[in-house]
């Protein structure tokens, strides 16, 4: 059902108890009936490319979901109940309009992959560090000031990818042993992060990295 000109679903799609994958993709989508979640055998669900501005509440309900995929949408907020969904492995809220995440984040304790790039986001939900299986967490083009200490905690984080926040000041990371990657605008700025210093600003000649690629399975 993927780039076609959809602006509604009918509330009888929760009647498709047995469905598993549904991707709606590139459509004119604006809300969900809150009958989506009485799919509850649902693993995927891709709603990449629309109009949305908020979710159903019902959304908590697909316990069964493991990759949820929700970029490029004009959500300025997510459920609380987003938490329930405790098997979610994939979360991507990129290119909207966030200006925070929920607490209930916290809960999601089998996530690996959180894409939160090109929002609004002004801060994090210490909840956060909580999320002790999170091997990717992307975070470009926000307006994040700083980080909350919890992140130190996120003890399976390979992928930090933090460019284009004005950031001042960041904890420190010596409880992160397996990250290979550490993206922020500037390689200075990494390098005194890392010793817990504040970010101060220097000089253009320092060598921008940029290595985000986003995308949106549909």
């Amino acid at each position: 059902m993927i780039n076609n000109q959809l602006q509604a679903l009918p509330d009888s799609i929760g009647n498709l108890s047995l469905l598993t994958f549904l991707s709606l993709g590139g459509n004119q989508l604006s809300t969900l009936p809150s009958s989506i979640g009485a799919l509850t055998a649902l693993t995927y669900l891709s709603v990449c490319h629309n109009r949305l501005r908020h979710l159903p509440d019902s959304i908590g309900n697909l316990q069964s979901l493991s990759q949820l995929y929700l970029s490029n949408n004009d959500l300025v907020a997510l459920p609380d109940t987003i938490g329930k969904l405790r098997s979610l492995l994939h979360l991507d809220v990129s290119h909207n309009r966030l200006v925070t995440l929920p607490e209930s984040v916290g809960l999601l304790d089998n996530l690996t992959s959180l894409k939160a790039h090109h929002n609004s986001l002004c801060s994090l939900p210490e909840p956060i560090g909580r999320l002790t299986t999170l091997s990717h967490l992307s975070l470009n083009d926000n307006q994040l000031q700083d980080l909350p200490e919890s992140i130190g905690r996120l003890t399976s984080l390979s992928v930090l990818q933090i460019s284009n926040n004005p950031l001042a000041y960041t904890p420190r990371f010596a409880s992160l042993p397996f990250i290979v990657m550490l993206e922020h605008s500037w390689i200075f700025r990494i390098r005194r992060w890392l010793e817990g210093k504040p970010l101060v600003s220097h000089s253009a000649e320092d060598e921008v990295v940029d290595m985000t690629a986003s995308y949106c399975r549909q």
